[in-house]
Formats: C-alpha cells, sequence, structure tokens
C-alpha cells in the first residue's frame, strides 16, 4: 500500500494533470474546474474510513533541517516524507458550496463559519439546508481529523489571509476571523482557527475537542460557556462510517479491517526494557522489527496514529480489548508518530493515548487523545513546559508501529 514518496503531492499532481477540460458534476478525482454546479448526490458515495497520507512530502533530521529524503540504509529513514499512502478524493457540487470526501463517504460545507459558541455552531448546522439535503451536524472529531493536512504553518502575524493552512483550500475555504480580540500570551489571529467537533471529552463533559487547522493542533473549548467560541463546519453522512473495526490476531497485532492497516498489539520495548524512544529511535524500531512473520513495520504517520484513537477512553484513548499499553510512571502516555511538525521541525507530532498532561503531571487541559509536538531528542536544554497550557515535554515518547 505505501511506497517511497517523490516530491509533489499526490492530489495536487491529479489536480496538475487533469485540470484542462474538465466539467460535470462532483469529478470522481482529486480536480475540478470552477463550472460545477450539478446537484449533489450520494450515488458514488460509501461510508467508509480510508485514511490519507498526511499531506507531508519533505524530510528533516532530528535538528529539524530539511534533507533529501533518505534512501533505506540511509540516517532517518522510515518517517513520514518517506512513504506514500491513499492520496485525498475529493470532489465539488452545488454550484461548489458542497464538497464530497470519497474516502470518508461523507459529505461537507465547503464554506467555513466565524467564531460562535458550542451551542449557536451545532444549531446552525442541525438547521442547515445545503445541496439538496437537511441532515447536516457537527462533525465528529475523527471526521474533522480525516480533512487535516499537516504540510501547514502557521502564518507570520502581518499575513492577512491563510497562505499554508492545514487543510486543501481547493475543496474547503477558510480565512482569519479578524472579529477575535482580547487574544493572550502566544496567541494571534494567524493561529486561531479552531474548530468545533460534536465529540465531548470522555473525562470533562463541559468540554468538547477541536482540530486547529490553522496551527495542526487538536485540543478541547468548554461547550457550556457563551464567551468560549471556534469556528465551524457542517458535514452529513454516516457517522459510523468513521470508526473502527478491530480484531486481536492473536499473533501479537491487532488488524482494522475498515481503514485497512495492521497494529502492533503491544507498545514497543527496547532490548533494555525501555518503553521510551527518541524519534529517530522510534522509526529505526519499527523498520527493524519483524513481528507476526512480517517485516513491513513502520512508524505511523499522524492521521493513521489518530485514526485509532478511542475519544470514549480517557485513561487510555485506545481500545483496551484488543490492544495492551505499557507507560513508565510519571510520564505522560504520548505516542511518536513519523511526521514532523512543520512549523517546528526540531519537533515531531505526538498523539496522548490517555491525559494529555501538563508538566506538573496534575492538569490536563487539551483532553485524552490531543495531538501535540515535541522535540526529537534531550539536547540538554529541553524547556520546562511548552505553551501557555505549560504543556509536558518528553523528548522520549511511546511506539506502537503499523504496516
Amino acid at each position: 500500500m505505501f511506497r517511497q514518496k517523490g516530491f509533489l503531492k499526490p492530489n495536487r499532481w491529479w489536480f496538475l494533470l487533469g485540470l484542462a477540460g474538465l466539467t460535470g458534476a462532483c469529478n470522481n478525482g482529486n480536480q475540478t474546474t470552477s463550472s460545477l454546479a450539478a446537484a449533489c448526490s450520494t450515488a458514488d458515495l460509501t461510508a467508509q474510513y480510508l485514511v490519507t497520507e498526511s499531506g507531508q512530502t519533505l524530510c528533516f533530521d532530528a535538528n529539524g533541517l530539511n534533507i533529501t529524503c533518505p534512501s533505506s540504509t540511509g540516517n532517518y529513514y522510515g518517517q513520514d516524507g518517506n512513504y506514500t499512502g491513499r492520496a485525498n478524493h475529493f470532489g465539488l457540487c452545488s454550484n461548489n458550496q458542497v464538497t464530497l470526501d470519497y474516502n470518508t463517504g461523507l459529505m461537507w460545507e465547503k464554506a467555513y463559519h466565524g467564531q460562535a459558541n458550542y451551542s449557536t455552531a451545532s444549531a446552525y448546522c442541525d438547521g442547515l439546508d445545503l445541496g439538496g439535503y437537511a441532515d447536516w451536524r457537527l462533525p465528529g472529531i475523527k471526521e474533522l481529523v480525516t480533512l487535516a493536512d499537516f504540510s501547514g504553518s502557521v502564518d507570520d502575524t502581518s499575513s492577512t489571509s491563510p497562505s499554508n493552512p492545514y487543510l486543501d483550500t481547493q475543496y474547503f475555504d477558510i480565512a482569519y476571523d479578524t472579529a477575535l480580540s482580547s487574544l493572550t500570551g502566544t496567541h494571534v489571529v494567524q493561529m486561531m482557527g479552531q474548530t468545533w467537533s460534536a465529540t465531548v471529552r470522555p473525562d470533562l463533559s463541559t468540554s468538547n475537542y477541536f482540530y486547529n487547522f490553522l496551527d495542526g493542533h487538536l485540543k478541547s473549548n468548554l461547550n457550556s460557556v457563551t464567551t468560549a467560541t471556534a469556528m465551524y463546519r457542517c458535514v452529513r453522512g454516516d457517522s459510523a462510517g468513521v470508526t473502527n473495526s478491530l480484531t486481536d490476531n492473536g499473533d501479537q497485532t491487532v488488524s482494522d479491517s475498515k481503514t485497512g492497516l495492521v497494529w502492533q498489539k503491544a507498545n514497543a520495548t527496547e532490548s533494555t526494557g525501555d518503553y521510551q524512544f527518541t524519534w529517530t529511535a522510534a522509526m529505526n524500531y519499527c523498520e527493524s522489527l519483524t513481528l507476526a512473520s512480517h517485516t513491513d513495520w513502520r512508524l505511523p504517520n499522524v492521521k493513521e496514529l489518530a485514526s485509532i484513537l478511542d475519544y470514549t477512553n480517557q485513561s487510555y484513548s485506545i481500545d483496551t480489548t484488543v490492544f495492551t499499553s505499557t507507560y513508565t510512571t510519571n510520564t505522560g502516555p504520548f505516542f511518536w508518530t513519523g511526521t514532523t511538525d512543520e512549523e517546528a521541525p526540531k519537533y515531531a507530532y505526538y498523539v496522548c493515548f490517555g491525559h494529555c498532561w501538563d508538566y506538573l503531571l496534575t492538569s490536563d487541559v487539551h483532553g485524552p487523545g490531543a495531538i501535540r509536538s515535541d522535540p526529537k531528542y534531550d539536547n540538554g536544554n529541553l524547556p520546562t513546559s511548552l505553551g501557555d497550557q505549560k504543556d509536558l515535554v518528553q523528548a522520549n515518547n511511546y511506539v506502537r508501529c503499523v504496516r
């Protein structure tokens, strides 16, 4: 399924090849024209969960330098930029107002809406009539993440419109919300792309998750406070489509028949008994792993790892009937991905499979299952914490390989 990457994103490549002469409704490919105007149809859509690649085509070393993607025998082989997965597959209909996702079977509102509290956002989607359908709703958090493009970056404060959001702007609209005021700490308008989901935190019913399409992080916001606001975008389709169908294979692997991915059942351990790895060591471990007679294991990209999150479980955020996890005392249950944070390439993304602790291990501001990034290794000068919420920093994180 996966192959070594080239230099163009697959969806952009097909768009460039197929742009000329395309007309009609909802083309079955990552290509469209401005003349699409036909009515929307679900005839070609099937509720499914085909995880797409993260969008990252570049490669980086542990110090954040952009490097030529290494060969299988080179240093830093096994990162996200080395592998190409399933490309995005979008189409437009209803006068370019609706976006179809053929990988999930979901139909999305192309437009985005500016800051609103959770109640207002949810009510709007419930009442929306668009594209000939009236069953729109606020998306779940795993549905939102299927749209994420992790080649994005936060714009400079002098920017007046998003130049590289974590979203494909051929098919989805987004802009800064200039109505925001009284931003505190490190927050600026150029990074305030938080977008509501309908998913409630399992440990805090007064908060719902959001995905930020302007800075690439997944966190949470209060759902019952009128002044707690975020952007929103509506969706329609079978919410059960973006779920897992997991099977314990009895050989220390777990298969997901929805995504087609096979996972390591237990998180990795080194020969020394240590469960935590630097980012480079995590890649090396997965690339050298032989498990269940297979040798094609790798470190998952951020969208793949997020696909097995269980947002009903606050302690482990994973299906504990099929997966097992072992964590070291007084650490965050943070799992490495092969995806570098292109905004800060000395860092790589991780997924919290449990509480996303602050540096005191006493508070979880963001919620179990949040997505953040950490330094790729300890250079002897690690910050005590990160961000306004004092996020815990771990240069050594946990690993679960995929194939």
